[in-house]
């Protein structure tokens, strides 16, 4: 991101504890450190960060230019869109850049809030897939506003629990240090800004650097803008892999969670492939990851199922479960819920949400209280070969009928309706039956 106005800091959200867990720092960000001098090591790999002041991109001449990376501007605040952000986070990803997002931080708003609102946007293009950067935090200013530690914390939180992503802070000492940070930022992977030629300061916090921005001056092949700004990653390529593809939501389970004592598996830590013969995944497996609040245990399909209270106008997915799908066999395959008998004050509108095929993220609309003590049919689906596709339920309500009603997390079921001929372009091929409404064809873009 581009340092126009003030010293930059930027986040790139990383985890003090899997899934955003931890106590906040409830004081200002309050006494001034030196900033120490740090060097990077004999391998670095060489990106850009980009926003929609530098142009419509051409990727492919980026890549082409050796960049192995870049981090893309998706939103601010929780009022404005970069009108580049889609086109460059699908042309990023098709040139084999690696690829992550950016939120320019705003002090005077509702740090959950602008959260959701980065998570939203970062979906609706098609959603953070293995190999993409942790998502990022612009804070680089503050808006004469007393900088709470609460307020930024929060934020990171919030994200991590809604993509069991390692969050990252992105800043310049000169920035930073003045504010006097708690101890607690330091649990995250820090980017630097500091254009200079020799070694980066950096804030006193951290000992290392991730990332390190060290210029705003590059020119770079593809990139129509005059100047932009040029990053280093510490390390080489396979580490830079290796840390774009962290998960925080553990893979044997998380931590329990009230009385349901709630732990699914971690993203991207599914041990099924599915192929011809489909499968089930249950919603407290290996498959699966629940994150965020209080969950209830209840009787369901294999003896268990997860119950909480629907509170989010859909389609904001805020908490619940994210089943992580991997295919051996491309093709059409039908996928259904199952929802637990006997459970008080069942929902009948809220919504699932399903990637697929290289799709941007469609939701499907499900009536859970008509189709209680069975299966409700969300549909036919175009899944690719591979990983990187997922189911989602949330915390959702449809309609203002449905806030506070129970929602039901249960075993998902995939079979696998037609031949090994899908892919990406399909789109969802047959329409919901069983109580999913949404659309003809049972699922609607979000």
């Amino acid at each position: 991101m581009r340092r126009r106005h003030h010293a930059t800091t930027l986040v790139i959200l990383a985890a003090a504890t899997a899934c955003g867990g931890g106590d906040l720092d409830e004081g200002p960000i309050g006494s001034v450190e030196q900033p120490v001098t740090v060097c990077p090591g004999a391998t670095v790999v060489e990106g850009i960060d980009v926003s929609h002041w530098d142009g419509v991109i051409d990727w492919g001449k980026v890549a082409g230019a050796g960049k192995k990376f870049s981090v893309a501007k998706a939103t601010q605040s929780t009022d404005f869109i970069d009108d580049k952000f889609v086109a460059n986070w699908k042309g990023m990803k098709a040139a084999g850049v690696i690829r992550g997002a950016y939120h320019f931080f705003d002090f005077v708003t509702n740090p959950t809030a602008q959260a959701d609102w980065f998570v939203d946007e970062i979906e609706k293009a098609g959603g953070l897939e293995p190999g993409d950067l942790p998502p990022t935090l612009d804070l680089e200013w503050n808006g004469n506003q007393q900088s709470s530690a609460k307020k930024v914390q929060e934020f990171l939180q919030r994200v991590e629990q809604r993509t069991c992503r390692r969050p990252m802070i992105y800043t310049s000492a000169s920035f930073l240090d003045p504010l006097s940070p708690p101890a607690a930022l330091a649990a995250y992977p820090v980017w630097i800004a500091h254009y200079t030629n020799g070694c980066p300061n950096t804030p006193a916090l951290w000992s290392a650097w991730t990332f390190w921005q060290n210029s705003d001056k590059g020119v770079v092949a593809g990139i129509p803008a005059a100047a932009v700004d040029l990053d280093k990653f510490d390390g080489s390529l396979a580490d830079l892999q290796a840390f774009a593809s962290e998960v925080t939501c553990g893979g044997a389970g998380g931590a329990g969670q009230g009385g349901g004592g709630a732990g699914g598996g971690g993203q991207g830590a599914c041990p099924t492939w599915i192929g011809a013969a489909g499968a089930v995944l249950e919603e407290d497996g290996p498959c699966a990851t629940l994150s965020g609040k209080v969950y209830q245990s209840t009787d369901g399909h294999a003896g268990h199922a997860y119950t909480t209270k629907a509170d989010v106008p859909a389609p904001d997915y805020a908490d619940g479960v994210i089943w992580n799908l991997r295919f051996s066999q491309a093709g059409t395959y039908r996928l259904r819920a199952a929802i637990p008998a006997g459970v008080p004050d069942l929902i009948a509108a809220t919504s699932y949400k399903v990637q697929f095929g290289g799709q941007q993220a469609l939701k499907v609309d499900a009536n859970l209280a008509a189709s209680a003590g069975g299966w409700v049919d969300l549909g036919a689906f175009d899944f690719d070969a591979g990983e990187g596709q997922w189911v989602r339920l949330g915390d959702t309500f449809v309609d203002a009928a449905g806030e506070g009603k129970t929602v039901a997390y249960d075993a998902l079921e995939i079979t696998l309706a037609g031949g090994g001929a899908g892919g990406s372009g399909g789109g969802a091929v047959t329409g919901a039956g069983g109580g999913a409404s949404t659309g003809s064809g049972g699922a609607a873009a979000t």
